[in-house]
């Protein structure tokens, strides 16, 4: 997955997130028609002939607490899909997400809801803030079991996210990765697993590798960073997990917040993307640095030969 690039003078910049109301906003809580969806039925209720429909395609909202209390209703996940009509790769993504096979894979499992970023609005600014995709295109799926469909400003990626795509995918590639529907048997056995037991201050972080006689792991990442987010993912996945902790003290350095201190931490070990990844020995002498969300059957094999 590409990496996300971040120039040393950008840091410190904050973003503009103010939230502003419009009058279109209470529209945006009807699902949008499609072609899958047509024209029967009265507004606020479906019939037989919608649901079948809606069984064989992506039903499309766009707001999310429309989308999320949808898929509640359903037991089914959200598909959170963000594009500009300036973006290239974006107008693939949208051919592959209409195509007959990829819509209704995830129409009889989730509930779509997409955002339209090409006039970067604050209101689109806020939205990409608080599901971190500020690259484009960009697909979330999310488990909403435990969303409060009221309090969307609180959601914690991290615990409800299944599956996240920051460029555009083939129709057999997203088919292949589609994470199955929350709930189903298939989604139990995907979500093993376990966050890595981080430090989160690298001073402390070598002090307990020279202790326990083991190297460091520092994890440059972001909480907008969505490849980030899948290396989070491998860390934590069994069989990664245990290996990594039997050799490294694994530290989180957050660049979340962009501040001073974050950009004099990049340049002292010379961090320019997210994520970077550094393998180090207790004494801070670098072994290996990675700045790609690897796969956990690749960064398993890395470790193995650290």
């Amino acid at each position: 997955m590409r990496a996300v690039v971040v120039g040393i003078a950008a840091l410190g910049l904050g973003l503009s997130l103010g939230c502003s109301k419009s009058s279109d906003e209470a529209r945006e809580r009807a699902p949008e028609k499609t072609k899958l969806e047509g024209q029967a039925g009265t507004k606020g209720t479906k019939t037989k002939r919608q649901l079948k429909r809606l069984s064989r395609g992506i039903t499309w909202f766009k707001d999310d607490q429309a989308a999320f209390i949808e898929a509640k209703r359903r037991k089914a996940g959200v598909l959170i899909v963000f594009d500009a009509s300036w973006c290239l790769p974006c107008k693939e993504q949208q051919k592959v997400l209409a195509s007959s096979a990829v819509s209704t894979a995830i129409g009889s499992s989730y509930v779509g809801v997409r955002f339209d970023v090409t006039k970067s609005t604050k209101l689109d600014e806020a939205r990409q803030q608080r599901y971190g995709a500020q690259a484009l295109p960009n697909m979330l799926f999310v488990d909403p079991s435990n969303v409060d469909p009221n309090k969307l400003d609180d959601i914690d990626l991290k615990q409800v996210t299944m599956a996240r795509f920051a460029k555009a995918i083939s129709a057999k590639q997203l088919l292949a990765a589609l994470p199955a529907r929350p709930g189903s048997a298939g989604a139990k056995a995907k979500a093993k697993v376990t966050p890595l037991p981080w430090l989160n201050n690298h001073t402390a972080g070598f002090a307990a590798a020279k202790k326990a006689k083991k190297g460091v792991m520092l994890d440059f990442a972001a909480e907008w960073c969505a490849p980030c987010e899948e290396l989070d993912k491998t860390f934590g996945t069994h069989g990664v997990r245990e290996k990594l902790l039997a050799k490294f003290v694994p530290v989180k350095m957050d660049m979340t917040k962009q501040t001073k201190a974050d950009s004099a931490l990049m340049k002292q070990f010379k961090v320019t993307q997210l994520p970077t990844v550094i393998f180090l020995d207790a004494n801070g002498k670098e072994r290996k640095r990675i700045g790609d969300a690897l796969k956990p059957d690749k960064m398993a094999k890395l470790i193995d030969g650290l």
